[in-house]
């Protein structure tokens, strides 16, 4: 600003820096040719090419203040720090919370904050969604380089609720463990204490269906640590095992309402003083106790089994004493513990008899195999008896250092080609469009372009190693390995299976139409039409020779069972699909199941990241999206189509020789039944993401036309 008279806005490197195409003479005020902000060296088109650039600072955080409301509607709460050189303050909006930390100094500066009203709960920053450390009672201490800030999202995911004493169950005991189990203590400890400790482990119990719950067997492992083998009863369905590992502390070195609930499942109480039973998953003590029972190879007697530890190798008991056991990974399923940086162990939950299919094939991997990108397999904890065939309880494998999932850097990947767009948008239409995963004349040039050569390299990559996994799993010998050819019976179970969910599937989304918003229901009743054409379509499955071999497989492969070390991708939780038992997880599949189950994976991703992403506005919302379908198609078909080049070229190929074609019609139906099942869950539900698959089911119906066969019939 000049004399009052605004400078000619510098719109690019052209005459007038593009802001007039008159006589420069006739201009009011000549342009900048100052050299530091001269216009051909900063202006909006430089600074449009430059996600870096303070256009696109500006763009992304107005974007930001628009999507949290408490900014600008929002009460304003000033904290008063130690270092006045640091302003700190809260806004509040119905259930929004966000927290500001700016530096106003033009040096680094420490301040500490009292947050102590948000114990409990993570502060999120908002631009890069990163979690910090949860807020705990003391200050929250925080480093910001000069004239840096933060905005943080106060979320209350973590927030721990407290524990109230009087609503812990009480047990009476003397002063043995064994007391726990007394006449007048078991209905307490069969239909109060385990269920709620199940329960609070994150594991589904609907003890309205609750018949009763019995305990199989007692193992006392110390004299203050002892093992449940748990069965549950219900009304309408088949009875569920649960390992339960218990302990005994006399106190707590906290406060008992600042206590996990995870942690306490009971008071006991005594003459001489109140002791607690605690989960030993949950207390850091106990769970170095339980690593102690790992290593030791010992076998562990109860009233009807015995526990028995198996290791593949010796690890010291003295100097695993001194190693730090933190909960490293947890889901409804099982537990992980990170062992000094060097083991993990994995409990599992919910237990079924027999060997646990991981472990099963993680010893198959060591054992009979070359392939390394797996964690390598140290021990097992199993159970038992002569009622039962053995049970896997856990396993100790090495601990996989890594970066992330493959889930985490895919996103990464994703958001930066979104920045690409954003910043090129006048030269999307030179992109050679992919039209479906099976396009033959897919060309990655241009693409490259945008999604650059590391998202094209590396997804080549993961379909690189997932094609080792399958021909690592076929064993000429192992009975539980080898190979079995497709047969037609197979194929016609595979038919009927996809009828029936298509025929179920379809009568939801017809009985549930009103569930959509209006805009969306034409949609809705175009995709109700062509269930017959689906139907149509899966009758191919009946009609082709499918010179390929069932094998054992991932069983359930995505993103986020596979870990990213920096350089490769290494495959875990080979339990697969826990919703099922082991012996029908064990059975032998087509292998284009696991790599169909990943690449819908990869849409999840994309339709996950979309939601998020704040380089398109919403009037650009359709451009967008079909960019990010771009991406998923394109992304998918470079890992497919590695996947196939790995598989057969191997000299020792039993898993897929069927015509290309065949396979990708396979790899297209199994893509359809993930959809499909997602769909109807979500209608069953009225969950928002219904939508999504709906639009994943659309986009699917646009590949059959790549398989069309005038003599199959008219889809």
């Amino acid at each position: 600003d000049r004399h009052g008279v605004r400078t000619p806005m510098q719109w690019s490197a052209d005459r007038n820096a593009g802001f007039s195409s008159s006589n420069p003479q006739r201009l009011y005020l000549p342009v900048i040719i100052d050299p530091e902000y001269h216009y051909e060296t900063v202006n909006v088109e430089v600074q449009q090419r430059n996600t870096s650039s303070l256009l696109w600072w500006m763009r992304k955080t107005i974007s930001f203040r628009n999507k949290h409301k408490a900014f600008g509607r929002g009460s304003i709460e000033f904290l008063s720090p130690a270092n006045s050189k640091v302003l700190a303050f809260i806004r509040r909006y119905e259930d929004e919370v966000i927290l500001v930390v700016a530096n106003l100094s033009r040096f680094s500066q420490v301040v500490e904050l009292d947050l102590s009203q948000f114990k409990g709960n993570t502060p999120i920053e908002v631009f890069s969604r990163n979690e910090f450390p949860p807020i705990g009672e003391f200050y929250y201490m925080l480093t910001l380089s000069a004239f840096d800030y933060y905005w943080f999202k106060i979320s209350d995911k973590e927030k721990i609720n407290p524990v109230l004493e009087k609503d812990i169950p009480r047990l009476e005991i003397r002063d043995k463990i064994e007391e726990i189990f007394e006449e007048d203590n078991i209905e307490t400890l069969e239909y109060e204490i385990i269920p709620d400790s199940l329960g609070r482990m994150q594991i589904s119990l609907d003890k309205s269906k609750i018949q009763d719950v019995q305990l199989v067997d007692i193992i006392l492992l110390s004299k203050n640590i002892f093992m449940l083998i748990v069965k549950i009863n219900y009304l309408d369905k088949p009875a569920e095992l649960y390992s339960l590992f218990l302990g005994i502390v006399h106190d707590l070195p906290y406060d008992i309402k600042d206590a996990d609930p995870r942690e306490i499942s009971a008071v006991l109480q005594s003459v001489e003083e109140n002791k607690y039973l605690v989960n030993c998953f949950y207390n850091e003590e106990l769970r170095k106790q339980l690593l102690q029972f790992f290593v030791s190879k010992k076998s562990f007697p109860g009233s009807k089994g015995e526990l028995q530890v198996s290791l593949q190798e010796k690890i010291k008991s003295s100097k695993t004493k001194k190693f730090s056991v933190r909960i490293y990974n947890e889901s409804q399923d099982f537990i992980s513990f990170l062992v000094d940086e060097t083991y993990a162990v994995k409990f599992y939950k919910k237990i079924d008899e027999g060997i646990n299919p991981e472990e099963e094939t993680l010893e198959y991997f060591k054992e009979e195999t070359d392939y390394s990108l797996v964690p390598s397999l140290k021990g097992a904890l199993k159970y038992a008896s002569p009622a039962t065939e053995n049970l896997t309880l856990g396993i100790l494998t090495e601990y996989i250092r890594n970066e992330g999932d493959a889930w985490k850097f895919f996103s990464d990947l994703f958001d930066n080609y979104f920045e690409r767009l954003a910043v090129r948008k006048d030269e999307l239409k030179e992109i050679k469009f992919i039209d479906s995963l099976f396009d033959k004349n897919f060309e990655t040039g241009l693409f490259e372009e945008f999604a650059d050569n590391v998202s094209n390299g590396m997804s080549a990559l993961l379909g690189q190693r997932t094609a080792e996994m399958h021909l690592a799993l076929t064993s000429p010998d192992n009975p539980l390995f080898k190979a079995e050819p497709v047969t037609v019976f197979y194929q016609r179970s595979i038919y009927q299976s996809m009828r029936s969910i298509v025929k179920n599937t379809f009568r939801l989304l017809r009985s549930n139409v009103s569930q959509f918003e209006n805009n969306l229901q034409p949609l809705v009743q175009e995709s109700i039409k062509k269930e017959e054409m689906l139907l149509v379509f899966m009758e191919r499955i009946l009609k082709i020779k499918f010179n390929a071999s069932k094998i054992r497989i991932h069983g359930n492969y995505n993103l986020k069972q596979v870990l990213f070390t920096g350089k490769d991708f290494v495959i875990t939780n080979f339990e697969g699909q826990t919703s099922i038992p082991f012996t029908e997880r064990k059975l032998k599949r087509s292998p284009l199941r696991d790599i169909s189950s990943l690449i819908f994976s990869f849409h999840t991703l994309t339709n996950n990241r979309l939601h998020k992403q704040t380089s398109f506005g919403s009037e650009d919302r359709e451009t967008a999206e079909f960019f990010a379908e771009q991406w998923w198609l394109s992304i998918s078909s470079i890992l497919l189509t590695k996947y196939f080049k790995i598989i057969s070229s191997d000299k020792n190929n039993v898993i897929l020789n069927a015509e290309k074609d065949d396979s990708n019609y396979l790899v297209l139906v199994y893509l359809f039944e993930k959809v499909l099942v997602d769909l109807a869950y979500a209608l069953n539900i009225d969950a928002d993401w219904k939508v999504q698959k709906l639009k994943a089911l659309i986009l699917l119906f646009k590949h059959i036309e790549y398989f069309r066969n005038p003599s199959d019939g008219v889809y």
